[in-house]
């Protein structure tokens, strides 16, 4: 019977323990360098996440501010063309200045589909408040005096805060000819808005704003 001496047996399990110590070492050095590179790229794409962002940014209010000259300059063939421009990466804000453009021009008819989409594509309440503004322009223009009333109405509940939408119900009341002093009480709440708005802090760059100083 060979029996193993007490000292090898002692040498041969420590030196199991210190390898495996060893491969565990490796194993938490190598996980640690794992996870600073995934750290390091999502990082990175949060970066990138954030400048596509400010460039999209950037890129909406130089159209903006196009648009806003072009309808100025009373160029809306010209306004009509630079609405192109944002097909692709706004394409709720596409319909709304080709359906500007469109009124201007007096096609009716293409401005309301134009400004339908933009209405129904959008997230945004205040964007959408001044979407149903302009399409119901285009359905007083029309003679639709009750959609135009309907679609101010939605306008009001986007966004109460600007008085474009209560002058349209108060233009389309007068419209009627048989409503005139409810005409009156909404054309007052757009004056009263006009004119705590004209006490407030300018906010640049906003659609909304440059589309108020109409």
């Amino acid at each position: 019977m060979i029996v193993a001496d007490e000292g090898d047996f002692h040498e041969h399990s420590c030196g199991k323990t210190r390898g495996a110590a060893g491969i565990g070492s490796a194993g938490i050095g190598a996980g640690g360098v794992f996870d600073r590179t995934l750290l390091i790229v999502l990082l990175a794409l949060v970066v990138l996440v954030i400048l596509y962002r400010a460039l999209l940014i950037r890129r909406f209010r130089r159209h903006v501010a196009a648009q806003h000259e072009a309808y100025l300059r009373g160029d809306y063939e010209g306004q009509l063309q630079t609405a192109e421009t944002c097909k692709t990466w706004a394409p709720a804000e596409h319909h709304y200045f080709r359906g500007r453009a469109l009124f201007q021009l007096g096609r009716m008819d293409e401005a309301e589909v134009c400004l339908a989409h933009s209405s129904n594509m959008d997230y945004d309440r205040h964007k959408i408040a001044l979407y149903k503004d302009q399409l119901g322009q285009v359905l007083l223009e029309l003679q639709r005096y009750d959609e135009a009333i309907v679609c101010f109405l939605n306008g009001v509940k986007c966004r109460s805060q600007n008085g474009n939408c209560q002058r349209g119900i108060a233009a389309a009341l007068l419209c009627q000819g048989v409503r005139a002093a409810e005409a009156l009480v909404w054309a007052n709440w757009a004056k009263e808005i006009d004119e705590a708005d004209r006490t407030a802090a300018p906010y640049v760059g906003s659609l909304q704003r440059y589309e108020a100083r109409d």
